[in-house]
Order: structure tokens, then sequence, then C-alpha cells
């Protein structure tokens, strides 16, 4: 399956390409901040 995956983005015309596994998720970047800083 991952071979597929890179051949069908390589032939859109993409030469690198990264997938979020955990995908899209509203405030994910907050929880690298510490609690206090993420509360304001």
């Amino acid at each position: 399956m991952c071979d597929r995956l890179h051949e069908a983005v390589r032939s859109a015309g993409f030469q690198y390409a990264t997938l979020d596994l955990k995908g899209y998720r509203q405030g994910s970047l907050n929880e690298v901040l510490p609690r206090t800083a993420a509360a304001r």
C-alpha cells in the first residue's frame, strides 16, 4: 500500500509529501505548550 500511495503522490507532481496519522485536530499545536500558557 505504501508503494502505491508513493507512486500516486509522485505522479501527481509532488516530490515530497507528509501524512498526518492523527488527522486534523483543532488546538493540536497547543499540545507542546505548558498548561499555563495554553489556558490563556
